[in-house]
């Protein structure tokens, strides 16, 4: 495969999860979604029959015959002939309440389908349909126990179909659900279930996770409208009713994928801004630099959702950053278990890694008015994509474009992928020409010289001390065991092989390759086989920092037949002339210089069959481009040969510098509304 300088793509998606969300005053009607819950306030009765009045009270000709035009007979007014009750207030039954064990509570009476409520959108009900004193008894109201039944209704009285809803109810009485009909908790926590635990009671859809609309049902109530019977505990001899139930809010995924061939991305850092006034009330698969709530508690947020309890809320900044969780976070039930999240923010090139080239988290995201409604879908905008590393390079992201809605791996973590309900796409591409971090040097077998990396591989910075050097000499060529001092502790092993090898020096000594890694591309003697070569390829790391999970993708000069076999490198072939090359088990974490210590080094042979008419000492054995961790290196000015001559070297082809551009494509997808 070749690789020439190309468009590299990091994909975000953005998911929307369709979810409701509860609001914080019943009486408030929204734009297209009504609540409508039915309050039974449930108060001790007498069970003493209402005719224990004496009938003399309401005598039967107290109504005159004109009220009641159909009946051609006028009423009887005669007062005598009035049947009084058969009931009289000496036998009348006690007076009883709840608080006799023996008894329960009245059932509440059934409201009519509220027909006349006007909702071009979606409708929520919540019925008390009964409740029963249970032991144990006591004489503390408020801790009394009762058994109750309820029904939760969702009315689709709009014109789109309600996907994979999710309906999120706020109890008030440390209710306990142990049982329910029509549907599930969506976070798949086990019944019997305390409420008490969380802000809300999250329900979905079971079997049917969708509510069409009516017009695609013809009207058919039972298809249009879903019914979630609970039962359940209560505590204390109030109204029954639940604190909040609405639509409202959002859960997002989202998605950042690597479209790029070779680049990496180490620790990354995703920014946004919120553009009507939404905050982030959970995470999961990530976390925010900053949490807290002071924001929302003294802006809009808190005016409008008082009843909520901002301590449990994430974050409220209008430019939130997220970034990744560790590993050992995964297994974590609060805050991972979320495909593919929890890599310390690297995501691999696919062709590297195949399981680790995407990072994904989800947030549950509480809009404000006007647009409560789940049909005003907004994303956010002004996306900034970093890293933690500083040798990162700098992206330039685009703003989002409304794309066909995703599928996305089921959060339950079932093997099945679900649809999104409104999707955005993302794209950042690398707008900086990066500074080299790496270079390779070229040795053989038949020259007893090294050439090494191209002066001011990386960069040259000024120098504040010591003599000038020239920054458009070629590099001097070295003795192999120079490779193991860095750039600037060489100087005197060059002169000394220069004066050796009678090489000319100019005037003003080269500078240094400036460069963290060097990499050497040695071609062994072929002892092996004449129609094989082999190349020894050794990493030498001189800068601070460490490596793990390191990667070295080798471009190979197309003069060469095959790669056959390694010694110390797991190697994978791409296309027909690329190689990428990692360590093995134990040699994946290449180690930076530390107190002056030696460098973190790894050396492998590779193993190549040989064309006919292959010039090794003419560099058709070496590689033409060099990568590591997806960073280009500068290769070296020239190429070995075994010629008499004052260098030891001649200009090559593999001097040419190429810069690469890249991006990466991230989605934001809205799941459940």
């Amino acid at each position: 495969m070749a690789m020439s300088p190309q468009k590299h793509v990091l994909s975000l998606l953005l998911l929307l999860l369709p979810i409701l969300i509860p609001t914080f005053a019943l009486s408030e009607s929204l734009p297209t979604t009504t609540t409508n819950v039915q309050r039974h306030l449930l108060q001790a009765t007498s069970a003493t029959p209402a005719t224990t009045t004496p009938a003399t009270t309401t005598p039967a000709t107290t109504t005159p015959a004109t009220t009641t035009p159909a009946s051609t007979t006028p009423a009887t007014t005669t007062p005598s002939t009035a049947t009084p009750s058969t009931t009289t207030p000496s036998t009348a039954t006690p007076t009883t309440t709840l608080d006799d064990p023996k008894v329960a509570a009245p059932p509440p009476p059934k409201p009519d389908r509220p027909d006349e409520i006007e909702c071009n959108g979606i409708l929520l009900t919540y019925n008390v349909d009964n409740m029963t004193k249970i032991r144990p008894f006591t004489t503390d109201k408020s801790v009394q126990p009762f058994g109750f039944g309820a029904t939760a209704a969702l009315e689709n009285a709009y014109t789109i179909t309600l996907r994979n809803y999710t309906l999120l109810i706020t109890y008030q009485h440390k209710e306990i659900l142990v049982s329910m009909n029509g549907g599930v908790l969506t976070e798949d926590y086990f019944l019997p279930y305390n409420t008490s635990e969380a802000p809300f009671v999250s329900f979905s859809g079971y079997p049917d996770a969708d509510l069409p609309t009516p017009i695609a049902t013809g009207g058919d109530l039972k298809k249009f409208v879903h019914n979630i019977t609970l039962k359940g505990t209560m505590f204390g001899w109030v109204n029954p009713l639940p604190k909040k139930m609405v639509l409202g809010s959002y859960l997002a995924q989202v998605t950042i994928e690597n479209k790029d061939m070779l680049t990496r991305l180490d620790g990354w850092q995703l920014s946004w801004k919120w553009k009507r006034n939404e905050f982030i009330y959970q995470i999961k698969g990530a976390y925010t630099t900053v949490t807290g709530s002071s924001e929302c508690l003294f802006g809009p947020q808190g005016k409008y959702y008082q009843g909520m309890d901002f301590t449990n809320v994430t974050n409220c900044q209008r430019n939130p950053t997220v970034i990744d969780l560790p590993p050992w976070r995964y297994n974590d039930s609060d805050v991972g278990r979320i495909p593919f999240c929890c890599r310390n923010g690297t995501i691999y090139p696919k062709m590297v890694n195949a399981s680790a080239y995407k990072a994904a988290f989800q947030m549950l995201v509480f809009k404000m008015p006007p647009d409560l409604d789940r049909f005003r879908l907004y994303s956010p905008q002004n996306f900034t994509l970093t890293s933690t590393n500083r040798l990162s390079h700098k992206y330039n992201c685009s703003e989002p474009l409304f794309v066909n809605p995703n599928e996305f791996p089921d959060p339950s973590g079932l093997t099945m992928n679900a649809t999104a309900v409104a999707s955005w796409q993302v794209t950042c591409n690398i707008t900086d020409s990066p500074v080299r971090k790496c270079c390779v040097s070229f040795s053989a077998y038949y020259n007893e010289s090294v050439m090494p990396c191209r002066t001011c591989a990386c960069g040259c910075p000024a120098r504040s001390s010591g003599p000038p050097c020239s920054t458009s000499e070629p590099a001097l060529l070295m003795p192999q065991d120079a490779l193991l001092q860095r750039y600037d502790n060489r100087t005197l092993k060059q002169l000394q092989w220069a004066d050796k090898n009678h090489f000319t020096l100019p005037k003003t000594l080269p500078c240094g390759d400036y460069c963290g890694v060097n990499l050497n591309w040695h071609i062994l003697n072929q002892t092996r086989d004449k129609d094989a070569y082999d190349a020894r390829m050794t990493i030498i790391n001189w800068d601070n920092t460490s490596y793990v999970n390191w990667y070295v993708a080798v471009k190979m000069n197309p003069a060469y037949t095959e790669f056959f076999d390694s010694d110390g490198y797991n190697v994978t072939t791409v296309g027909n002339d690329t190689l990428i090359l990692m360590g093995n088990v134990n040699s994946s974490y290449l180690l930076g210089v530390t107190n002056k210590s030696h460098p973190g080094m790894h050396q492998g042979v590779l193993l190549f069959n040989q064309l006919m008419g292959m010039n090794l000492k003419g560099g058709d054995g070496n590689p033409v481009k060099v990568y590591f961790n997806g960073e280009e290196c500068t290769m070296p000015e020239g190429i070995l040969d075994d010629t008499p001559s004052s260098s030891g070297y001649r200009p090559g082809a593999s001097s040419v510098i190429h810069f690469i551009l890249g991006a990466f494509l991230f989605a934001f997808v809205m799941i459940r509304l």
